[in-house]
């Protein structure tokens, strides 16, 4: 991942460095001050005294406690520099994000790593100088130190991830960026588990061992206080410091959950524009992703299938994302609606296409509505005609009645458009419809690089000659003997008479609608 970055982003990622640094620092602190104050129950009398005596050495303290800061500063430097450095250059490379988000694990690991060389450096320096050679006492230091140790490591560990998830990650990375940088260390659920486990029985077990052993047979410690009030302390100290982490695990696994739980709703009700924000790098964060993945697919699904919808009919758009896409056709029955705008040549010569285009459009637009309200589904556009198929792909009860009644609408819905042409001063559109019924050919036409789904036969050509013949006998509406005997409901049909249509060489009944 490499960005260019404005200076509000620099700032923003330097303001964070710095509180991380000092979050870094109040966990050490933190781990300080409970280090103090459970030395009085940990520690055993003779471990008590020995390092009263120790304390009275400046040279030993001074070295244990300070040698630890330089290290800790050093690291630090040497591991932000990279940072810094190309932040100069308003520009960050997939390393030094890397780095970034890796502040956590590497801050939390030389925080206790430093507790550690503070604890070799105390006790080498006793040994080499003869103030104890009592192996039971190294242990016991030891044992506190490691326990500090971890302490110290599982607080930073925890408050860094949870600034850096819920204030970093939102301003610096979108969508599924935090997540798809592969490189550095991404602890899993696994992993982040251990370190839970480790701080709720590992831990507290430990301290609990060790407030047992400065007790005497009769269960009283050097101090004069019971057991029963001290392991009372004990454990309300580990309560509070369980509760606090058990709050910034359950939270940082709680929450992407939440965030998908209502992802998922989103695309339950349709909506395939919410991508959510991946905040963590592990199991969790690998699920988001894939959410957020699918939810991209389903949206660039949804707008091929709503494209694809309008250059054909969603009935044939799902017909052929069903499985149909082969060359090649069937033949069943259906009713065929033919219509076309009657001097629609004199409007084009008089006008641009621009505004030849925007009058279609309104025209297409309530024409194809009147299909689709009564099952049908428009075929094509040619021109100024539609041609508009009722019963297939999709059966059709009453296909006959659908088509009638679709004529008839779609001459209303004209004669309210001519209203509004009127009113705006532009030339009146009269449309005129053909109808009949008959087998025909309906498929996929064309090669297998470019194929159209469409009907082809007889039927077709007598529904347009119909239509053509209604300028002849100045009807709008004219349909075909098999129309008018599968029709179910009662119509005012007036017969028009038997024609011999063009390119036919045998007459057939036609009769219209009286819309009087």
């Amino acid at each position: 991942m490499n960005k260019q970055l404005n200076q509000l982003e620099i700032r923003f990622i330097k303001k964070s460095i710095l509180v991380m640094g000092l979050l870094f620092l109040a966990s050490n602190l933190a781990t300080v001050v409970i280090n103090t104050f459970l030395n009085q129950f940990l520690i055993s009398p003779e471990f008590q005294e020995s390092v009263k005596i120790v304390q009275a050495d400046a040279i030993i303290m001074i070295t244990s406690n300070i040698l630890p800061f330089p290290f800790m500063t050093l690291f630090l430097v040497f591991y932000l520099l990279p940072i810094y450095d190309e932040m100069k250059t308003s520009k960050m490379s997939n390393s030094s994000y890397v780095r970034l988000i890796n502040i956590p694990i590497f801050f939390s690991f030389i925080s206790a790593l430093s507790w550690v060389i503070g604890t070799l450096s105390f006790e080498s320096q006793i040994i080499l100088r003869g103030f104890s050679n009592d192996w039971n006492w190294i242990i016991e230091s030891t044992l506190l130190t490691f326990s500090m140790a971890i302490t110290s490591f599982v607080f930073s560990y925890y408050l860094l991830d949870y600034f850096q998830r819920t204030l970093l990650v939102p301003k610096i990375f979108a969508g599924s960026e935090y997540n798809e940088i592969t490189d550095g260390l991404r602890p899993n659920l696994k992993q982040r588990f251990y370190i839970y486990i480790i701080t709720i029985s590992i831990l507290p077990g430990f301290m609990t061992f060790r407030l047992l052993q400065t007790f005497n047979n009769n269960g009283e410690n050097v101090y004069g206080r019971n057991l029963i009030s001290e392991i009372g302390i004990m454990f309300v100290i580990i309560g509070i410091i369980i509760f606090i982490i058990t709050l910034f695990l359950t939270k940082s696994i709680r929450s992407p959950l939440e965030k998908m739980r209502l992802q998922a709703e989103e695309i339950r009700n349709g909506n395939f524009n919410k991508i959510i924000l991946v905040d963590t790098r592990d199991e969790i964060g690998n699920l988001s992703s894939t959410m957020n993945s699918m939810t991209i697919s389903l949206a660039e699904k949804e707008k091929i299938n709503d494209t694809f919808g309008r250059m054909v009919d969603p009935s044939v758009r799902d017909y052929l994302l069903g499985g149909n896409m082969k060359l090649g056709g069937e033949q069943s029955e259906a009713v065929i609606l033919f219509s076309d705008l009657a001097g629609f040549t004199t409007l084009s010569e008089n006008r641009t296409p621009a505004e030849v285009v925007s009058l279609l459009n309104r025209y297409f637009g309530l024409m194809s509505d009147c299909v689709s309200n009564h099952g049908g589904i428009v075929n094509k556009f040619i021109g100024d005609a539609i041609l508009a198929i009722f019963g297939m792909p999709v059966p059709l009860k009453f296909a006959a009645d659908a088509a009638l009644q679709c004529a008839i609408d779609m001459q209303k819905a004209g004669n309210k458009l001519n209203e509004e042409l009127e009113s705006e001063g532009l030339p009146l559109m009269k449309t005129r419809i053909g109808i009949h019924k008959g087998f025909v050919i309906a498929g996929n036409i064309g090669s297998h690089t470019r194929m159209e789904y469409t009907v082809i036969g007889d039927t077709v050509n007598t529904a347009s000659r119909l239509e053509s013949a209604c300028k002849k006998f100045y009807v709008n509406i004219m349909f075909s003997e098999a129309v008018m005997e599968s029709l179910d409901k009662n119509y005012n049909i007036k017969k028009i008479g038997s024609l011999v249509l063009k390119g036919k060489s045998q007459a057939i009944s036609t009769f219209t609608i009286n819309q009087d």
